[in-house]
């Protein structure tokens, strides 16, 4: 299952003290991501084509450290990203599709769509969960771990597929024409939300599997 994962940290637009724990940690995706941002200024592209250009390798930084960060900080960062998607959702179905999504037609500035505050609230659980990735890595049986992640899926999936139907394989597929985007949306907040009733630990594993696989 592919669920896409808008991670565009807007720090990388502007200077901000978060972005001093990925210099520390891992200072050539800093220096690839600066650099393209930097190169699309001189480009003259806008805000909104430079985040969807380092879209792609924010979003893999990220997702590379779930397995090594632990439970809670995994947890949180879905948790926040979640709010960010309903509160989108209550002003644009077309722009949460795109949050979700940005990989099928662009993503959006989270800046003009969310609070200061929930932002900043992103920001720093992102950044919690990578320095704690690097300073209290885990260790991680991925095969283990993925086998238990979708055993305690199963029962999601089921009860997704009870109120949705095979429109269901509309986030599997979400570049498809048939797609319906609210409805895309509508699905991938609710998966989110099931994941999250889930215990603690079958949620962190799940989170991970399904952001990765």
């Amino acid at each position: 299952m592919i669920i896409g994962w808008n991670v565009i940290d807007t720090a990388y637009l502007m200077p901000d003290k978060s972005r001093s724990l990925e210099l520390q940690y891992a200072p050539d995706t800093y220096q690839t991501l600066k650099a393209k941002v930097v190169d699309a200024k001189a480009e003259g592209k806008d805000l909104q084509q430079a985040i969807d250009l380092v879209q792609a390798d924010s979003s893999a930084f990220l997702l590379s450290r779930l397995y090594s960060a632990p439970d809670d900080k995994v947890i949180t960062t879905l948790k926040v990203m979640l709010e960010q998607g309903e509160n989108i959702q209550q002003q644009s179905d077309e722009a949460c599709f795109k949050f979700f999504f940005p990989f099928v037609s662009g993503g959006v500035n989270p800046l003009a769509l969310n609070s200061t505050a929930l932002i900043q609230r992103r920001m720093h659980a992102d950044s919690e969960l990578v320095a704690a990735s690097y300073t209290f890595p885990r260790t991680a049986d991925k095969p283990r771990e993925d086998a238990a992640a979708a055993q305690a899926l199963q029962p999601v999936i089921q009860r997704l597929y009870g109120q949705y139907g095979t429109d269901l394989q509309m986030i599997a597929d979400p570049a498809a024409k048939q797609v319906d985007r609210k409805k895309a949306c509508d699905i991938t907040l609710q998966l989110y939300r099931h994941i999250l009733a889930l215990p603690p630990q079958h949620a962190a594993a799940v989170i991970r599997s399904v952001l990765t696989n």
